[in-house]
Formats: structure tokens, C-alpha cells, sequence
């Protein structure tokens, strides 16, 4: 059996914390690139699935968190935190 490395959940992670971060201005995806680490097309691939969840949604030319993009990225940094304590992360 092949394990899948969790990197597009990383990536989700990351992008959510960046918007978070941001605050009520949001991110742009030249940030969440640079930040994230990823490519533009990879983070804008990211961005459009957690657009059609409902977890962030376009503000200008920034992205932002819906109230279920904050209740998700506090469930995934609770996730994290107990990975880190395991030593999987």
C-alpha cells in the first residue's frame, strides 16, 4: 500500500492562516504564493476548491475567510498541534 504525503492538506493549512492573518483586508494570491511557497497555478487551484467549499470568498482583489474558513482552519490547527505532539509533524 502507498501512503500519499499530506502536502495539499499542508498547503490548505496554510493558505487558510495566511487569510486569517490578514485580517478583514485579506490576502492576495501573489502573498499565498510567496508565503505558501507554491506555484501561482497551484495555489489558484487551492483557491477555487476552497471557494466552491465556502471556506474563503473573493474580497477585491484579496481572499478572505467565510465563518466556516475559521471554524476549519481552528479544527485543522487543533489537528497540527496533536501531529506535532505525536512527532508527525
Amino acid at each position: 500500500m502507498r501512503i500519499r504525503r499530506s502536502g495539499r492538506l499542508l498547503l490548505v493549512y496554510d493558505i487558510l492562516r495566511l487569510i486569517e492573518d490578514s485580517g478583514a483586508d485579506g490576502v492576495t494570491i501573489s502573498t499565498i504564493v510567496m508565503k505558501a511557497n507554491t506555484t501561482h497555478d497551484r495555489a489558484q487551484r487551492m483557491l477555487e476548491l476552497l471557494q466552491e467549499r465556502g471556506f474563503i470568498h473573493k474580497c477585491d482583489r484579496s481572499y478572505c475567510l467565510t465563518q466556516g474558513g475559521r471554524d476549519a482552519v481552528a479544527q485543522m490547527r487543533k489537528l497540527y498541534h496533536l501531529a506535532e505532539a505525536l512527532g508527525l509533524a
